[in-house]
């Protein structure tokens, strides 16, 4: 997609210092560093609507997502005081999996049935994390808009059927957080799909957001009964 507020016959932009990890593809999908000539930075270089508004003139990003990118940092931050071991993609502490069977959460004999249903969940969403992750391994982690699409899927449908869970007292805290990370992640995504831009331009709040989900996601399995996730995945 073309850069919206670039003048006409500008070169594609170049690189905007994007963290390590999956990186947006230029307009012309061709990875960065790959014959582009420098280009302006990310930004619009023509008066136009700001960055964190979707295009056409809808509502720019609600408060709530903002709220929660706040959280996610503070989650982040906390995590690392307290030395816990996230799996985002960043850290390449492991190799990224990309098959889903060997992803599988097994479940104990007397785990509870909201246990049962969330390990379940987990087990299908790993069908299309693990495909995502094979896709952005085979892209040499340049994100294409497909990318942003096969995530939004997967999580959407992830996050209906963990709504449904009643969870145990012990855990219905944290699963309601983890399940607003990740519907503010879902914004964040629908946004860039309408707009790709608007994914390089706030690639640090995806990152957050992510960083987080990958805290909850470990504390809501301890909380269950669950062992630890044996799989590293990679997310737009």
């Amino acid at each position: 997609m073309s850069n919206p507020y670039a003048p006409p016959g500008s070169p594609p932009p170049g690189p905007h210092g994007n963290p390590p990890g999956p990186q947006p593809a230029p307009a012309s999908g061709t990875p960065w560093g790959a014959g582009s000539p420098p280009g302006p930075p990310w930004g619009p270089t023509q008066p136009g609507p700001p960055w964190g508004a979707p295009p056409g003139g809808s509502r720019p990003i609600g408060a709530a997502v903002w709220v929660a990118i706040a959280v996610a940092v503070a989650i982040v931050v906390a995590a690392a005081g307290i030395g816990l071991r996230t799996t985002f993609f960043v850290t390449r502490s492991s190799p990224a999996a990309t098959s889903a069977q060997s992803c599988r959460t097994p479940v104990p004999a007397t785990a509870s049935p909201a246990t049962r249903t969330y390990a379940a969940a987990l087990n299908t969403a790993y069908v299309g994390w693990t495909s995502i992750t094979k896709s952005l391994i085979s892209e040499g982690y340049v994100v294409h808009p497909v990318d942003l699409s096969d995530e939004w899927t997967t999580d959407e449908t992830f996050m209906t059927s963990v709504a449904r869970i009643q969870f145990p007292p012990a855990a219905a805290p944290t699963a309601q957080l983890y399940l607003s990370i990740i519907r503010s992640y879902l914004h964040l995504l629908k946004a860039a799909r309408k707009q790709y831009a608007f994914y390089g331009a706030n690639h640090s709040h995806f990152i957050a957001l992510d960083t987080a989900r990958s805290t909850l996601a470990a504390q809501l399995r301890t909380k269950l009964g669950l062992p630890a996730s044996r799989c590293v995945v990679d997310r737009p």
